[in-house]
Formats: structure tokens, sequence, C-alpha cells
């Protein structure tokens, strides 16, 4: 009867020996389907049969998570061994600030929130904002590898599902998670304009918990400030650099080779020509109205952005071996308002105007056509490749602004 089942699956016993996680016990036999409000994706992914629950099945599903994809297929088997699934009703808490840290999250489904609660002479409570998580984050982990207490509050805002790894089997994805843990630890401890909020050794630590750094392999857009939306994070350039573009649209003689700006920005959409006869001097001159995204400025380390600036029509593009430490913005508001109001007029100023740009970097005759191709396709999200074979990437022939 065994052996039917491995046929009927068309592999052999033997492969399929080698396909399964080998479990010593059912995985995730304890799930509680009593709760009625367990999501439907979640009850079917865990009620698989037993045959299909110890194949690769489990592992495709959590190759999904953002948590799993950076490790090895032979530590994924592991946490399948060692993982337990958990179900929180509303307003339970997961973790206590103060307590022993017994478990390293990852949620499946549902929300929860991360609470920090600032002692003041060890009588006043004074709470950080609060910072959701949802499916496909993780936490506990920077607790464990310090070995401290846990330092914030969580708890489930409704009906959550979470995979659990005990602090026994930590040394599973202990490795891997320490070196981001190391680099972020140095880059809240390192970046000198943000040290300007004051921070105490205990808010460092929270801190870990509320940001994220971010490491760029390709030029890609990260920030655009044609979204309108107030940001949920800001941005501080750690390494490397990052490089601000914006589209401006213009006037064109065709009889000249001088660029006039256009009054209202955007009345031509990107690569439409609109025409006009324009009679100036007892001439006529014809007039085309482009649109051009400009490559103005390189930022590097110390350059900040999403700290409640208005940056018009700008984007920043991180290059490749960039890094960038992201801090949840209103924690900075609640830690020191009027200093993040000076950094974000002060950011603002910093933006040169259109006419500045086009008077200054709007070569139309020699821009390099490469260069200006290369940033449209990032702005599209397609890949960065710049360098094939034998092609050289030079910079683009324009003046730096001051």
């Amino acid at each position: 009867m065994e052996s039917q089942n491995y046929a009927n699956k068309g592999i052999s016993k033997s492969e399929y020996t080698d396909l399964t996680l080998d479990l010593d016990d059912e995985l995730y036999e304890s799930i509680p389907f009593e709760y009625e409000f367990i999501s439907p994706e979640t009850k079917e992914f865990f009620s698989l049969p037993s045959m299909d629950r110890n194949s690769k099945n489990i592992l495709i599903e959590l190759d999904k998570l953002e948590f799993f994809q950076s490790f090895s297929n032979n530590n994924k088997k592991k946490l399948c061994k060692k993982m337990t699934y958990g179900s929180f009703k509303d307003k339970e808490y997961l973790l206590e600030q103060g307590k022993t840290v017994t478990n390293m999250f990852v949620l499946l489904s549902g929300v929860v929130c991360l609470r920090y609660n600032v002692f003041h002479l060890g009588l006043v409570e004074t709470y950080w904002p609060e910072m959701v998580l949802r499916s496909g984050d993780y936490f506990g982990h920077h607790d464990l590898l310090d070995k401290r207490r846990s330092t914030v509050d969580v708890y489930a805002v409704g009906y959550s599902e979470v995979l659990m790894l005990n602090a026994d089997d930590f040394g599973i994805v202990k490795e891997e998670l320490e070196v981001e843990h190391m680099r972020l630890k140095q880059s809240l401890r390192s970046c000198k304009v943000f040290q300007k909020f004051g921070w105490s050794s205990e808010e460092l630590n929270a801190l870990e918990i509320f940001s994220k750094l971010r490491c760029y392999l390709e030029t890609v857009e990260v920030y655009n400030g044609d979204d309108g939306a107030r940001p949920k994070w800001s941005w501080f350039v750690v390494a490397g650099d990052c490089t601000l573009v914006r589209k401006v649209s213009y006037n064109q003689d065709s009889s000249q080779t001088r660029l006039r700006a256009v009054q209202h920005l955007n009345v031509a959409k990107e690569n439409d020509l609109l025409q006009s006869l324009i009679c100036q001097d007892g001439e006529r001159h014809q007039h085309v109205s482009k649109s051009k995204h400009l490559q103005f400025c390189n930022v590097q380390r110390g350059f900040f952005f999403g700290v409640g600036e208005d940056f018009g029509r700008n984007r920043v593009l991180a290059n490749p071996a960039t890094e960038c430490l992201l801090v949840f913005r209103p924690v900075l508001k609640h830690k020191n308002a009027e200093l993040l109001r000076e950094m974000a007029t002060s950011l603002a100023r910093y933006l040169p105007s259109d006419q500045v740009l086009l008077d200054n970097f709007l070569l139309h005759e020699t821009a390099s056509k490469e260069v200006e191709d290369v940033i449209e396709d990032i702005l599209k999200g397609k890949s960065f490749a710049l360098v094939r074979g034998e092609k050289k990437y030079t910079k683009p022939p324009f003046r730096k602004y001051v």
C-alpha cells in the first residue's frame, strides 16, 4: 500500500525519501483549528495530508516569505523541523518589554504592533508611536542576538498567526541574521546627522527594531516625490551614493539651440510633441514642448530624505553598493519634531529650481543618449545593465550644481 502511494506520485520510495523533510514528529500537529477565525489560506496550508505536509510543499510556501529567501535549502529544512505554529487573539501579547524572549516570530497572517515604553526616572510612562508589522515580517531576533530581555511590547491586532522558532534552536539562523544585525547597529551609532537627536543607549537598542538597513546591488528607484503620500520611513545614506533625478518640461526653438523653461511643467506628457507657431520680432519660429528626466546631482553618505520635506517631482535612485538606513519617521518626530522640521527645510532649500536645472544641465545637443535611456529604464522598473561586453560607462557631460 505504501509502495502504491509512491507509485501514484510517479516517484520511487528512495526518491520520495530524498524529497521529504524526514520529520521525527508530525509537523504542526498541534494546530488549534478550534479557532473559528483562522484564515482560509493558513488553514488549507497547515491541514495538508500527512504525506504532502512532509514534502516540498511546506518549503514552497515558506519560500514566499522574505525571511526564508536568504537561507540555504538545508537550513530551510531544519527550520521546518523546529518551527511551530502559533495563533494569537486580539490584544494578546507575543512579547512583553522587560521579559525573557523565548521565541523568534515570523508573521504569517494578521497584524501585530510594536510598542516601546521610555521610562523617565522610573515614574512616568512615555510610549513611542507604535509600528505595525504585517505578513512576512519577523521579530524577536534582535533581542536574541544580543542576549537581552525583550526591548518592546508586541501584541496582536485582531487574529494573528505566526511561526515560532524557540530560543534553543535559534542557532540555525543566528549566523545569517547576525551580519545584518551588526551592520544595523553600526549604522545607527555612526550616522552623524542621525546622532543629533541625542539617543540614549536604551533608545538605540529599541531603534534597532524600529529601523532596517537596505543594500542595493543594482540601480533602482527608491523614493518618488510624486507619490504625494507622507513617508513612513526616513532615509539616511550610510554608504555608497544616490542619484537625484527630476522630470522637467521645456520649449525648444527649432531655429535656435537655446532652451526655455515651460511655466507649467506638466503640460506635455513624456515623449509627446506639442507644436505651436509663435510670432516673435516679425518672424515665425516653431517651438516644440518636450519633457526629460534630468540626472542633476549625486549625493553621498550623510544625505537624508523622507523627513517630511516637500520633495516635489524629485526622485532618488540608489546606485550599486549603496546602503541606506531606514528609520520609522514617527519615532523621529516624537523624539525631536523641531530638529526634523529643520532637516526638512534644509533639504527643500538644497533642491535646485527647474529653471536652474534647465540653464545648467539641459545640454540637448551633447547629452548622453545612453545615460538618458538607462534612467528611463530604471524609472520604468527595468533592471540596470549599462555595461555590456566592451562598452565602458562614462559620466554624462553635465555640469555640477553648486
